[in-house]
């Protein structure tokens, strides 16, 4: 990604329990550094389900992703909360933590090599 880059990545979220996904919230590290479904409170989202996500179903959701203003390495740290159905013999929520790596481009080095490739083209 190019520093300040705003991007959309499609995330694919997948119910691999016994027990239908009843609400789902998602939180980052960095704020401000994803948007993934609707705001709640502070920097948590919270995506929108089918009617109770059932066992082996899938949902794909659009998440957007702000890069960075300067270039370097960063890791988009997240954490998943999510809620079952209310059965007494397993626990109501579970969180996930997973960690996504982001490379960060400068913009300027990004637009030179833009206008080579064009330059290269047009010769």
């Amino acid at each position: 990604m190019l520093s300040g880059e705003l991007g959309t990545v499609t995330v694919r979220l997948e119910n691999c329990g016994n027990l239908p996904v009843t609400r789902l919230l998602v939180t980052c590290g960095t704020p401000g550094l994803v948007a993934l479904g609707s705001p709640q409170r502070g920097d948590v989202m919270e995506v929108a389900l089918p009617v109770g996500l059932a066992p082996g179903a899938s949902v794909s959701v659009d998440m957007q992703v702000r890069a960075h203003d300067l270039r370097g390495s960063y890791t988009a740290d997240l954490l998943f909360y999510y809620e079952n159905t209310r059965d007494q013999a397993k626990p109501l929520y579970r969180l996930v933590r997973h960690s996504w790596p982001i490379l960060v481009h400068r913009l300027c080095a990004g637009l030179c090599d833009l206008v080579q490739e064009h330059r290269l083209q047009q010769e």
